[in-house]
């Protein structure tokens, strides 16, 4: 498969979505599995990790056609075709050894199995919006028949055995995607979060550019994945959620009454900067576009389609800019300046 043509769709968890939709943005659900009888990824000797990997990659290919799977081998790539998996959440970010690992992904990105990274199989299903239960249908069933063909590693006091111990039980990991504008600007990101969130449940940044929040978007996800089963680990997840959604739609009323003409102008003045900027910093465009799109949801602006900014956040980032325009590292803020420039204009100057 050819990275090109992925940048040329929307991932799935960035389709635009009504209602909730501006506050959670996505869901993604994934299973940890290893095969009984082969040590873990991380033991493997290189030629027992590219048999291993050639052996689960045809299997699936072969057994599951009708998932329509095209393959992509990582050692294969370029750094920059890496950077847009890893933005396109497909991919761990920053994966140190390529060697022998394979992505199996679908057609739009919905359903992907990453062979041999810290477990044998790794399979992951996204959607855009609130949706773990209904991905939960999904992945279940992806697991029921790869079971069918590969005897998984099981233990009967500790369930599925993983090479994380945090993965060791169910070998359920659910993670949500939000956008927490309002806690950030009233200064309630952490102690608020902190009381809405149970213990085996953990916040943190969603892009890894930097230490800070970049874009004030979060992942809410589950820390272990033992003593409790599959549904009760997605329903804790999903409750903490819609806490932290109704607090967030409650922040942002609060600030709209208090501040309804510095939050405008603020809006506005992103806007400007936006259009406006020769060169235009990744940090510094994610600040920005977290607040643009405040705008949008709260139809401070409503001249500009809100979900262009899906748009934006994607085609800004350093893979995919990289990707369309094949420049020196030191010029992708112009770049990058310029493409926002262009896409926003598009709407902006018919107004």
């Amino acid at each position: 498969m050819k990275i090109n043509k992925l940048y040329k769709q929307l991932p799935p968890w960035l389709m635009p979505m009504d209602g909730d939709g501006n506050i959670i943005l996505s869901s993604f659900l994934g299973l940890s599995r290893n095969i009984e009888g082969f040590l873990f990824t991380t033991k493997l000797s290189k030629e027992e990790k590219a048999r291993l990997t050639k052996f689960i990659k045809e299997k699936i290919l072969h057994e599951l056609s009708t998932y329509q799977y095209k393959a992509i081998s990582l050692e294969d790539l370029t750094d920059d075709e890496k950077s847009v998996l890893e933005e396109r959440q497909l991919i761990p970010s920053k994966i140190k050894n390529c060697t022998n690992l394979d992505l199996l992904i679908n057609q739009n990105e919905t359903s992907s199995i990453l062979i041999n990274h810290h477990d044998h199989i790794r399979m992951k299903t996204v959607k855009s919006g609130l949706g773990l239960t209904q991905l939960w249908e999904t992945l279940n069933h992806l697991d029921d028949e790869l079971s069918q063909f590969f005897p998984f590693s099981y233990d009967k006091e500790f369930g599925f055995l993983t090479s994380h111990t945090s993965n060791v039980g169910t070998g359920l990991f659910c993670e949500v995607l939000m956008h927490l504008p309002a806690f950030v600007f009233t200064g309630k990101i952490n102690n608020k979060i902190n009381e809405l969130l149970d213990d085996n449940i953990l916040i943190k940044h969603f892009f890894t550019y930097s230490e800070l929040p970049l874009g004030n978007l979060y992942l809410i996800s589950n820390r272990q994945s033992i003593g409790m089963t599959e549904i009760e680990l997605i329903d804790q997840v999903e409750n903490c959620v819609k806490k932290l959604s109704l607090e967030e739609k409650s922040l942002r009323e609060k600030v709209l009454e208090s501040n309804k003409s510095d939050i405008t102008d603020k809006t506005y003045r992103s806007l400007g900067i936006l259009t406006n900027s020769y060169s235009m910093p990744l940090l510094e465009a994610l600040a920005l576009l977290s607040i643009l799109k405040f705008g949008f949801d709260q139809k401070i602006i409503q001249h500009i389609p809100s979900n262009l900014w899906n748009e934006l956040l994607i085609y800004c980032l350093p893979g995919h800019l990289q990707l369309k325009n094949d420049v020196a590292e030191n010029k992708l803020d112009i770049i990058r300046s310029q493409y926002l420039k262009s896409a926003i204009n598009k709407f902006d100057n018919k107004n």
